[in-house]
């Protein structure tokens, strides 16, 4: 629709870059391209943080990664899909079966001794990462 309408402002800001991690984690609108929080950019960032993970922290595939989410529209559709990427890679995963607070999945980092932790809200992938080198 963006390139029927002639949008070439739009198709550039979606599509020239990617979304960055910021001092609150990874942030953006919701939509279709690079620079949006969408599917793709969820299992692409997942897969990031896993070669992460897997280059400088031992045992990360054993120790696992924890996954929460909030009450947001769409947080547990993206916690489920930051899941997958990692279980498609073989890692281990604590996914919580239902909304937990941010300090609930740091708790579980450490309880567990996962690798890292992952807390989704809706318009945040896989953001708040709780390393434990």
């Amino acid at each position: 629709a963006l390139v029927e309408a002639g949008a070439e402002t739009e198709l550039e800001e979606r599509l020239a870059q990617r979304l960055e991690f910021g001092t609150a984690g990874l942030r953006g609108l919701m939509g279709a391209g690079f620079s949006r929080m969408n599917s793709l950019t969820v299992v692409q960032t997942t897969q990031g943080l896993w070669k992460y993970l897997e280059a400088e922290c031992p045992g990360a595939e054993q120790r696992g990664v924890a996954i929460g989410h909030d009450a947001r529209h769409g947080s547990a559709r993206f916690a489920e899909l930051a899941a997958a990427a990692l279980a498609a890679k073989g890692v281990r995963v604590h996914l919580f079966n239902k909304l937990v607070p941010t300090p609930m999945l740091a708790y579980a980092v450490t309880h567990f001794g996962c690798a890292a932790g992952i807390m989704v809200p809706s318009l945040l992938p896989p953001c708040l990462l709780y390393p434990v080198l």
